[in-house]
């Protein structure tokens, strides 16, 4: 049986008519996933413990989450308003009030943990906006509070997780020393105990002690990086054998970095350099090698322009030890590469999330050890894809790029630019921006998108089993004080 003229005409403008408004509903279907998030799977989800409050789990951009040692598993929350009263009812060593009680100069060791009722009475002492919550993972499941500051603290370990050391923003108690660095504290006792650390944690390095980022080694190695003080024959790299009680500076007789002189010549002559960055990283590979990066990047504009012009350059370090001492044998420079953030596998293999400057996007590139160059992988994921948009890594969270033994994980920022059509009365182009976490197990060729809300949905990672920490909502949007692991790959 055939179809009438009719019909067929009836058909064919239905899906004249249908198509754009499938086509309509696509797109605004696209736009509301990406702005509200939706969509992602939880794989595997399994709880890993319950913190005494939702609070204690509540994210900031740095500092805080979980941390996964050999020795224990840590949760470190902070709060940037008045104490809830249900948070004044826990029990738990003050940083505060252990750091007021101590003569200068001696370390402070805390014993409250011996007894049943440990000191909380900083909350009357202190007058700090910030409150940093450190919880320990027990045998039964449960985070446990035991210790506060009043003020941003980073929480870092050994290698074994052996030794802990808490990097806060407190001011330190000033007496016959010249030490200017804000107070340091270390446990060897898994939280039971801590010491304030009088002579500082690499000072040399930085005088606010959670903006280092220290890289450990196995036993008692640690480095720190930061910007050099004035030494010209520095580089603002330092090496300890013994966890910071004697430190050695990686010194070299030339310089290492780019200057903004060297940089101009790479950039237009009527421009002018205008803004920049340099990140550091500094990883061991064994008892006598180590390698390091100095990544840069010069921006460049014209007066009275919107016009931008960029140079990067990323040099490499290679470092071998003689004795104590660390000397730089040989360095690479990478034109036109700047690295954003960088990691490592278990397996000892280099990762990055990566811009360059004949590139547009951002992508995930892999360090060859035998060519000593960095092999794109793959780009970064969107939320607005299959639309144009502008993609990049999230800069300003714990959690944003973690590489595990079969697993990528990143937190991306996207933004999507609506044509004018959609606008036409609207003097500015509207933008709708999104965030959403994502994992690949085949080296970023392809992306799985997380159920993990917000940039800083995801608490913690842990890299031997690929399985990532998180929960649901923070400790504002949903009361649940669990925290979950969802495992990436099998």
């Amino acid at each position: 049986m055939t179809l009438s003229t009719q019909k067929k005409l009836a058909i064919g403008l239905g899906g004249i008519v249908g198509l754009p408004v499938l086509l309509g509903a696509t797109y605004v279907l696209i736009l509301s996933a990406a702005k509200l998030e939706w969509g992602g799977s939880k794989p595997n989800e399994k709880l890993l413990g319950t913190a005494e409050s939702a609070y204690l789990r509540n994210m900031d951009q740095y500092c805080t989450g979980v941390t996964t040692t050999p020795a224990s598993t840590w949760l470190v929350g902070k709060m940037d308003d008045d104490v809830p009263d249900e948070l004044k009812k826990l029990k738990a060593v003050d940083m505060d009030a252990l750091l007021q009680s101590t003569p200068p100069g001696n370390n402070a060791k805390d014993d409250s943990q011996t007894d049943s009722s440990p000191s909380f009475s900083g909350y009357a002492l202190s007058d700090h906006s910030k409150q940093s919550y450190i919880s320990r993972l027990d045998d039964a499941g449960h985070f446990k509070l035991v210790a506060t500051v009043g003020e941003d603290a980073c929480l870092i370990t050994s290698a074994d997780g052996a030794h802990v050391f808490l990097l806060t923003g407190l001011d330190a108690p000033q007496g016959d020393t010249l030490l200017r660095q804000s107070a340091v504290f270390r446990s060897d006792d898994q939280g039971k105990s801590w010491q304030w650390l009088k002579d500082g944690f690499f000072p040399q390095a930085n005088l606010v002690a959670w903006a280092m980022q220290p890289q450990f080694f196995k036993g008692d190695q640690v480095w720190v990086w930061d910007a050099p003080n004035g030494d010209t024959q520095g580089i603002g790299l330092f090496y300890s054998a013994d966890l910071g009680k004697t430190v050695v500076p990686v010194e070299t007789t030339s310089p290492i970095g780019v200057s903004d002189d060297e940089a101009q010549k790479h950039l237009p002559a009527d421009a002018s350099i205008s803004d920049g960055d340099t990140k550091r990283v500094i990883r061991q590979l064994d008892d006598t090698h180590a390698v390091g990066w100095l990544s840069q990047y010069f921006d460049a504009s014209w007066p009275d322009s919107d016009k931008r012009a960029r140079y990067s350059v990323t040099t490499r370090l290679q470092l071998s030890r003689d004795g104590n001492t660390w000397k730089i044998t040989s360095s690479t420079r990478d034109d036109g590469l700047y690295l954003e953030k960088l990691t490592e596998n278990p397996q000892g293999d280099f990762y990055a999330v990566t811009s360059r400057d004949q590139r547009n996007t951002q992508a995930i590139e892999r360090f060859n050890v035998g060519t000593g160059k960095w092999e794109e992988q793959g780009s970064l994921p969107s939320p607005f894809w299959p639309l144009d948009n502008l993609t990049t890594l999230r800069s300003n969270a714990t959690y944003t790029f973690s590489v595990g033994a079969k697993s990528i994980v990143v937190t991306t920022d996207s933004e999507y630019t609506a044509p004018r059509l959609l606008t036409p009365f609207d003097q500015h182009e509207a933008h709708i921006s999104g965030d959403a976490n994502y994992y690949s197990t085949n080296g970023g060729k392809s992306w799985k998108k997380l159920g993990l809300q917000g940039y800083l949905g995801i608490l913690g990672f842990d890299p031997a089993h690929d399985r990532v920490v998180g929960a649901h909502g923070d400790g504002f949007s949903g009361r649940d004080p669990n925290i979950y692991t969802y495992d990436l790959a099998p």
